[in-house]
C-alpha cells in the first residue's frame, strides 16, 4: 500500500508542474527520478513500484489510475478536520524541500 503522504505530495507536485490531465504524469513527473525523491520515495519504490500489478507497461512507482482512484475516495475526507491538520503539516514540509531544491538547482 501506498502512503498517503505520498499520494497527496505526489498530487501536490502534479498541479505545481501544471499537469492538466493524469495520462501525462508518466511522460512528466514519473521519469524524473530527482524529484520523485523530493516527495518522498525510495529508489527501490521508483524502479520497481509499490506492487507487481501493470508490471512492464507502468512507468515509475505507480500507476497513474492509481492516483486518480486514490484521489476519488480521499475527497470525502476532506471534510475531516484533523485530515486537513496532518495535510497542512506534510505539505509544509514537502514546500520547504521543494525550495531547497530549486536553491540548488
Amino acid at each position: 500500500m501506498i502512503p498517503t503522504v505520498l499520494m497527496i505530495l505526489t498530487y501536490e507536485v502534479k498541479q505545481l508542474m501544471g499537469i492538466s490531465s493524469m495520462n501525462q504524469l508518466e511522460e512528466h513527473l514519473f521519469r524524473d527520478t530527482a524529484l520523485l525523491k523530493i516527495i518522498g520515495f525510495t529508489a527501490r519504490q521508483i524502479q520497481e513500484g509499490f506492487c507487481r500489478r501493470g508490471e512492464g507497461k507502468r512507468q515509475g512507482p505507480m500507476h497513474r489510475d492509481t492516483l486518480a482512484d486514490f484521489l476519488s475516495k480521499f475527497s470525502s475526507l476532506w471534510r475531516n478536520s484533523q485530515t486537513l491538520i496532518f495535510l497542512d503539516f506534510f505539505l509544509d514540509k514537502f514546500f520547504f524541500l521543494y525550495k531547497i531544491a530549486l536553491m540548488l538547482n
